[in-house]
């Protein structure tokens, strides 16, 4: 588990000042007068932390925040605050103690890895921090608004762990083991100038790792093209790919950056066999001829495809080309269904609603912040997501917009909790607040209200749906279930 200790500070403040509410602000203030600027460069903990994968962050303080409610629910779901009474905040020793007693128990003797966010607070705070960094894996800190990271000097390089994103991959959500491991395999595929393919499911962001993967692998301004392959036409092909003699193709176009082939798999035999000719001979670079020219051009730029579809059973299918598939599969990504990295929900959920309450307080200077419940995001974490993050955004879409409070609670929630199969059940994520007796219970619970709305209320007839003896025993059941007649 990878774990952040960093410093309440300034920025902290100041950034969560800015949507909170006027009675508030004055407290703010005052705690930013107790809480002076870092040293150096700085930037709020929550801005900092999309490029990182830290799975838990505690923001220590010594302050007593009357807002601490708020507060929380401003603050990313994998933030936690926590207070240290300190009596003298001028007194490095103090504090060095206090957190090695506080980090000690969050790290179960310091056992987790974990690491520091140093120069965060006042300089002894700052103090404090650099010395018990020595127990930590590694440690970090803020330049240019920037998450970067070093070792204290006497740390073995062999034990340091690194816990940020590989670069130009920060804008891709995610805090999990599972998060980690795609983004690590995409930061070395950016790094080679080969073929890559990325499958997964509809809605688990392949368009946006390919878009990623081109960027963290190109200059600022390379040029990049985003082909929808179910839209090529086997007709225009050699118009569109290799260009004419009064317009430039794609493949000019793409000169020094990267081609994106969004959904292979979409792809008619006809358009195969095009893009099998035109990139028989692509070696990171490929000579073309466009139409009505004798001089040959070439074109140097990086290739990814995205598919929907596993393509070694489309070739098994004799519906996708071998040849095509082996020189579009370098390298293979595969991306998460968001059902197997349940622990990034609670993130996502927060950025989508964020973002809405940015919106929202543009056009209204007096909104106040919407939040999602705890019993509300652990609906969301319990979810299947046939749909996956897109469903997600839509489903968090809705229930900001119809949601009446400023608390997004469960039943707000526009999910469609019909009756879960054996095979759904199985599926649903363990270590996630799970509850086989609960689980259970709804099952029968759903079941019961199919049966009764399907005999049109007679319970009776509902008993005898559900093979149970009478309607004496649905009564009984339901009683044990809870649920009202």
């Amino acid at each position: 588990m990878r774990i952040l200790f960093s410093w309440l500070g300034f920025h902290d403040l100041e950034e969560f000042s800015k949507g909170a509410r006027s009675g508030v602000l004055d407290e703010i203030k005052k705690l930013q007068m107790e809480e002076p600027s870092s040293p150096g460069d700085n930037a709020s903990i929550a801005s900092l932390l999309n490029q990182a994968l830290f799975e838990k962050v505690y923001l220590l303080h010594a302050c007593k925040l009357p807002f601490e409610n708020e507060f929380k629910s401003w603050l990313r779901p994998d933030v936690e605050s926590v207070f240290l009474e300190i009596k003298n905040i001028n007194d490095s020793a103090e504090i060095g103690e206090k957190l090695r007693i506080k980090i000690a128990e969050i790290t179960d003797g310091f056992k987790k890895d974990f690491g520091i966010l140093r120069n965060c607070g006042r300089q002894e705070v700052v103090n404090a921090l650099t010395e018990v960094a020595q127990r930590g894996t590694c440690y970090y800190e803020i330049k240019g608004c920037k998450l970067v990271e070093a070792m204290l000097d006497g740390q073995n390089p062999d034990n340091f762990k690194s816990a940020l994103k590989p670069d130009g991959f920060e804008n891709i959500l995610g805090a999990s083991q599972e998060a980690a491991v795609i983004l690590h395999r995409a930061g070395i595929a950016a790094k080679h100038h080969v073929p890559v393919l990325i499958t997964g499911e509809r809605g688990t962001g392949r368009k946006r790792l390919a878009e990623a993967i081109s960027r963290a692998g190109s200059t600022a301004n390379a040029p990049l093209e985003v082909v929808k392959c179910i839209a090529l036409d086997y007709k225009e092909f050699d118009r569109e790919f290799l260009g004419t003699e009064h317009a430039d193709g794609i493949l000019k176009k793409v000169n020094e950056g990267a081609l994106i082939l969004d959904e292979i798999d979409k792809c008619c035999l006809k358009v195969q066999l095009q893009l099998l000719r035109t990139l028989k001979n692509y070696k990171g670079h490929c000579e073309f001829k466009p139409v009505g020219k004798d001089k040959a051009e070439h074109s140097r730029f990086k290739i990814i495809a995205t598919s929907t579809c596993n393509l070694v059973e489309l070739v098994n299918k004799n519906e996708f080309l071998a040849e095509l598939y082996y020189k579009l599969a370098t390298i293979s990504l595969e991306t998460i269904p968001l059902r197997d990295r349940t622990q990034d929900i609670p993130l996502l959920a927060h950025h989508f609603l964020d973002g809405l309450n940015r919106q929202h307080k543009t056009e209204n200077a007096d909104y106040i912040y919407k939040t999602i419940s705890p019993e509300a995001t652990k609906s969301l974490i319990r979810h299947l997501w046939p749909g996956n993050v897109s469903e997600l955004h839509i489903v968090l879409w809705q229930a900001f917009i119809f949601s009446n409070g400023t608390i997004i609670e469960k039943n707000d929630l526009p999910i469609i909790t019909g009756g879960k199969s054996t095979i759904q059940l199985r599926k649903i994520p363990l270590g996630t607040g799970f509850d086989l007796k609960k689980e259970v219970a709804e099952l029968q619970m759903d079941y019961i209200r199919r049966a009764i709305k399907q005999a049109d209320g007679k319970k009776s007839e509902a008993a005898k749906l559900l093979g149970l003896r009478s309607y004496q025993a649905l009564d009984t059941k339901m009683k044990s279930l809870g649920m009202d007649n």
